[in-house]
């Protein structure tokens, strides 16, 4: 018969605690059989804090965001966690008067046409009035409406997606820099059913991305889809339809920090033993109970001749980058593990500043700019964008005041990071001086480099393929489970959703595999 007994209580180990694995913690402590006492949940963390890239600080009366400073809403995760953790009335949107995103353009920043959705516009008036785009550029993109639907299921990169369909121009000018300050990659290379899947949907299904875009808005629904939303990238500036999509943005009031806070306090309450300073050395098969063996260093221990502890687990989580994952899964699955190391990673920094709004020479209309790659050569650049993230959302600094975040790096830019500390902060400045008129004799009252190492998954042409052998070989070892931003969206709502699938996955095994006596 089955059996409660709390002598067979199930073992799990999330590895990462990270928004995915603590996500995926507190779903199984709310379940039933955490409840009484049928399941126990360690989480082993190899860093001295949790959050991963979710990192919030307090300097001088501001709310600084060294990672994401946002979540959109249409994706219900974040908003659901956020609900039952008890924080929701601490929810709050972006600044209506703010919203919208610039372009460098000519070495000016530009204002992006109201109504331009990440790749293609939506309202024609708008666009043909930009200066952003010559005449031939714009009646080139409009012509979207007579292109011809590609045949075929095949991948192709977001790059030929957006010059095939609005030409050369339209890209190099905004779906580029949009587009690197999300995914911090390379166009040319990144899938376009992977990062702007809605955009390759509305030409599946209308023969048309502008005619789709166009009928969707006219029927309330352009904010339904979920591309360029990778609110875990490191710029979210300027993802689609100032007015429309930005409402879809929200933050916390106290910042990002919050739901992590909130989330470790709720573990603890619930028993669960999350042990930061513990990185795990690798993972195995007990030949003899087929369960998982996990080697981590004590917590704390600094030396790699620290006592390694070994943790069993009827089911194991890895909450981690694909390639931290697969390093750990080298010996166990080593196919597993060759899949894995497929999925790319991009480095990138971000510079915060707090700066006098006086000594800022230009109208700062927007969340922020991005800039083109041809700019950045042609004005000798070295940042990808800046966020103007007090403009963003309420509250956030001062009177006189105002945060930048300065962004470097990426998959075309990496060997700039090797650079230091000082160095970068240097270039920043020199770009902002330039850019938007930073006053280079000012000193501004907090400079901080943050680096973000192999931080931000790059989804490229095929990664849909990659995904589908990923799940054979999971499905095919019982007891492992996959969450983390490297597999089906890089956003936080996505990196939350994620932890509680397998969660959810964890919970259906176990009530599969109830024990006979």
């Amino acid at each position: 018969m089955a059996t409660s007994s709390k002598d067979h209580k199930k073992q799990v180990v999330i590895v990462g605690a990270g928004i995915s694995g603590l996500s995926c913690a507190f779903k199984l402590s709310e379940s039933a059989a955490f409840k009484e006492g049928l399941i126990s949940v360690t989480v082993l963390e190899a860093s001295t804090r949790p959050g991963g890239i979710i990192d919030t600080s307090y300097e001088q009366g501001c709310v600084v965001e060294s990672g994401p400073d946002s979540f959109i809403t249409n994706k219900p995760y974040m908003t659901s966690l956020a609900n039952r953790l008890g924080i929701g009335e601490h929810v709050i949107p972006t600044q209506e008067e703010s919203r919208g995103a610039m372009v460098v353009s000519g070495g000016r920043l530009l204002r992006l046409p109201e109504g331009f959705s990440l790749l293609a516009p939506t309202k024609i008036l708008p666009f043909m009035e930009s200066p952003i785009l010559s005449l031939s550029g714009k009646l080139r993109a409009l012509a979207e409406i007579l292109v011809p639907v590609r045949g075929g299921n095949a991948d192709e990169s977001l790059a030929d997606f957006v010059r095939r369909r609005f030409g050369r121009e339209l890209f190099e000018r905004i779906a580029q820099p949009m587009v690197a300050g999300i995914y911090v990659g390379d166009a040319e290379k990144l899938s376009a059913s992977m990062t702007a899947e809605r955009f390759v949907q509305l030409e599946k299904s209308t023969g048309s991305v502008i005619g789709g875009l166009v009928k969707g808005t006219a029927g309330g629904a352009a904010s339904e889809g979920g591309d360029g939303d990778a609110d875990s990238g490191r710029c979210d500036i300027g993802q689609s339809d100032a007015g429309v999509r930005y409402g879809l943005f929200c933050s916390f009031d106290s910042g990002m920090k919050l739901v992590i806070d909130t989330l470790m306090t709720r573990l603890a309450q619930a028993g669960i033993d999350v042990r930061l300073s513990t990185p795990v050395d690798a993972v195995s098969r007990s030949q003899e109970s087929a369960r998982w063996l996990v080697s981590a260093r004590q917590a704390g221990a600094d030396s790699a001749e620290a006592p390694l502890e070994t943790l069993e687990a009827d089911e194991l989580v890895l909450a981690l980058p694909a390639r931290q994952s697969a390093a750990l899964l080298q010996s166990s699955a080593p196919d597993l593990a060759s899949t894995l190391d497929c999925i790319e990673a991009a480095s990138s920094a971000v510079v915060n500043l707090i700066v006098d709004k006086a000594d800022i020479g230009v109208e700062l209309d927007a969340f922020g700019v991005v800039v083109p790659e041809i700019e950045v050569k042609k004005l000798g650049l070295s940042i990808l964008a800046i966020a103007f993230a007090s403009k963003k959302f309420r509250g956030r600094a001062p009177e006189g005041k105002m945060i930048l975040r300065a962004f470097l790096g990426g998959s075309k830019n990496n060997d700039l990071l090797s650079r230091s500390d000082d160095e970068l902060c240097r270039l920043v400045r020199h770009d902002l001086a330039k850019l938007i008129k930073l006053d280079p004799d000012s000193t501004p009252s907090y400079m901080r480099l943050h680096r973000w190492p192999n931080a931000m998954p790059q989804f490229h042409v095929g990664h849909r393929d990659l995904l589908a052998r990923i799940d054979e070989q999971v499905a095919a070892r019982s007891g492992l489970r996959l969450a983390g931003a490297s597999y089906r969206g890089v956003g936080l709502p996505e990196c939350v959703h994620s932890g509680e699938v397998s969660a959810e996955k964890i919970l259906l095994a176990f009530t599969e595999r109830q024990l006979v006596v």
